[in-house]
């Protein structure tokens, strides 16, 4: 699972979302207007609601304290989006932290729109400084790519096949492991040696799952 410090066409179990992204260029504009004064949310105190959220969508997807009934898990998401939704609407996402974890809930929606939404708050995350905002700004990216059933970018997701096999989803080339370490992405043979070890906990989360729901991670 990805934590804050850390990580379909063949459809793929929707546990797979424990592995669950235009990049950072307004990051690093050098205009006189971007320059004026420290953005707003850089000092900003994180939301406590949205750490909460945060976390209950982390224990969603983590074996020990997963439900063994996806659907509930399912419902927990479009519940959490929906606050993240409001929060977002009253002002409440301030600090670059607290859009990390307004992009985490949203990179477990099940459309492109939820997903793309999470690449943009992550974007916003990694402008105002917050560095776990940097990977997940790649790993929405990479998701909504695969969406749209295209190759990922970064190397960042992961699929199950026809066999329940786990493997790297397809990543077309151009990305360099220096551009990726810029976002806090491993190298790509890094990302490839992780396979083995990512499948055993997909296992070990889907022992316990009861008919799992086919989706994208």
């Amino acid at each position: 699972m990805r934590s804050a410090n850390s990580m379909r066409v063949i459809p793929a179990p929707a546990w797979l979302c424990l592995f669950c992204a235009g990049l950072l260029a307004t990051c690093n504009s050098t205009s006189p207007r971007a320059e004026q004064a420290p953005a707003p949310g850089d000092s900003a105190p994180d939301d406590p609601e949205l750490q909460a959220l945060y976390a209950a969508d982390q224990a969603d997807r983590t074996p020990q304290t997963a439900p063994s009934d996806w659907s509930l898990v399912n419902r927990n998401d479009l519940q959490r989006q929906a606050r993240v939704r409001q929060l977002l609407d009253t002002g409440m996402v301030r600090s670059g932290h607290d859009y990390f974890h307004a992009a985490m809930v949203y990179q477990h929606a099940e459309g492109a729109d939820g997903v793309q939404l999470a690449h943009e708050l992550a974007m916003i995350g990694a402008c105002l400084g917050d560095r776990d905002s940097r990977w997940l700004a790649a790993a929405s990216w990479d998701r909504m790519l695969m969406n749209l059933d295209r190759p990922q970018r970064f190397g960042t997701q992961y699929r199950s096949n026809s066999e329940g096999v786990l493997k790297m989803y397809p990543t077309s080339a151009g990305v360099t492991d220096a551009m990726r370490s810029a976002l806090n992405v491993p190298a790509l043979s890094e990302a490839l040696a992780r396979e083995k070890e990512m499948q055993a906990q997909l296992e070990e989360l889907g022992k316990k799952m009861t008919a799992p729901k086919k989706e994208q991670p």
